[in-house]
């Protein structure tokens, strides 16, 4: 309901799709393949999604994110 209403966006962070550097920099977080999953998820669901863009990026972790289509924050 709340995402039809369009009362509703999530913004997902993801620093690296590498999973070794990824608990490194964020030790306590969600790994990056479990956001990239609950951004898939949202994002069928219906509720809007932007990935935000991270200082660490490459070019092959940006290419991976752009396959989704989800737009990047």
């Amino acid at each position: 309901a709340l995402a039809s209403e369009q009362l509703v966006r999530v913004f997902v962070s993801i620093t690296t799709l590498d999973n070794r550097l990824a608990s490194a920099m964020e030790p306590r977080a969600s790994a990056p393949h479990a956001r990239l999953r609950a951004v898939a998820g949202l994002a069928t669901a219906g509720v809007p999604v932007t990935i935000g863009r991270a200082i660490n990026e490459s070019a092959a972790d940006k290419a991976m994110v752009d396959a989704t289509g989800i737009p990047w924050g």
